[in-house]
C-alpha cells in the first residue's frame, strides 16, 4: 500500500468479502487518515477518501459504512467524530458529535445509534444520536461517567465513578432511565477491540475489581460468578 511511513489503526471485513482499513499516515508536515478497501483475493485496493487528523483511536462499526474518531485536542482533552464512509471518495467530513471534553468514549449500538459519554468537571454527560449523528438523549450523570458498551439490546453499560466508589448503571436508551446500579464490578466491553451483540455471554460479562468474573443472566438477574468457581 506503499512506502510512505504508516500504520493500520482499524480494519473489518465488509459483507462482499473486501477488507475495509483505516491508514494512519505522518510525516514533517501533516498527518492524514485514508480509507482503503482491498480485494484479499488480487491484493487490489481503493483509496476511498482521506481527511487531516492529528491521530486518535479509530472504531468502525459492523458494516464499515460508519467510524468513529476520537482525537487528542487541546490541554489533554479529546473530541469524537462520525465518519460517513457511504459518501462519494474524497468527500469524507467528519461531523462533530463530542467537543473538547475528559475521557470521552463512544460506542455504535446494535440498532445503528451512536452513544457517547464525555466528562466535565461538574460531571459526567451521557448522549444519544441518531445513526447520521443528530442528537437526541443528552442527560448528566451523578460522578464521572464512562460508556462500556451495550450489554443488553436497548440497554447500555455504564461505570459511575465518585467519592471512592465505582458502580455500573445499567441504562435504557430509549429514556436515559437508570434500570439498575450493580456495584463494585465494571464490564470487560470498555476493553473490547470488537463489539460483541448485544445479549450474548460475551456482551453479558462483568469483572470486579480483584479479577473476579461475573455473568449477568437478565438486566434483573442477579450476577453469576464464573472465575473463580464458587460463591459470590
Amino acid at each position: 500500500l506503499g512506502p510512505d511511513p504508516a500504520y493500520i489503526s482499524a480494519a473489518t471485513f465488509l459483507p462482499a468479502g473486501k477488507l475495509r482499513l483505516a491508514r494512519q499516515r505522518r510525516d514533517a508536515r501533516a498527518s492524514s487518515l485514508e480509507f482503503i478497501d482491498v480485494d484479499p483475493g488480487s491484493g487490489a485496493f481503493e483509496v476511498l477518501g482521506a481527511i487531516e487528523t492529528p491521530g486518535g483511536t479509530l472504531r468502525l462499526d459492523a458494516g464499515a459504512g460508519r467510524a468513529l474518531l476520537t482525537s487528542t485536542t487541546r490541554g489533554g482533552l479529546a473530541s469524537i467524530s462520525l465518519i460517513d464512509l457511504k459518501v462519494a471518495p474524497a468527500v469524507l467530513s467528519p461531523i462533530v458529535l463530542v467537543p473538547d471534553g475528559i475521557n470521552p468514549v463512544a460506542r455504535f449500538l446494535a440498532d445503528g445509534r451512536i452513544a457517547a459519554t464525555t466528562n466535565t468537571h461538574e460531571g459526567g454527560i451521557l448522549r444519544v444520536f441518531s445513526p447520521s449523528g443528530q442528537p437526541g438523549l443528552e442527560i448528566p450523570q451523578r460522578g464521572a461517567a464512562r460508556l462500556e458498551g451495550e450489554m443488553f439490546p436497548g440497554v447500555l453499560a455504564v461505570s459511575l465513578a465518585g467519592r471512592g466508589a465505582q458502580n455500573l448503571c445499567l441504562v435504557e436508551v430509549a429514556t436515559g432511565a437508570i434500570l439498575r446500579t450493580i456495584p463494585g464490578v465494571f464490564s470487560p466491553l470498555a476493553f473490547s477491540a470488537t463489539t460483541p451483540p448485544p445479549g450474548t455471554p460475551a456482551a453479558r460479562l462483568l469483572q470486579s475489581p480483584d479479577g473476579k468474573l461475573f455473568e449477568l443472566p437478565s438486566v434483573a438477574a442477579e450476577p453469576r460468578r464464573l472465575l473463580p468457581p464458587g460463591r459470590p
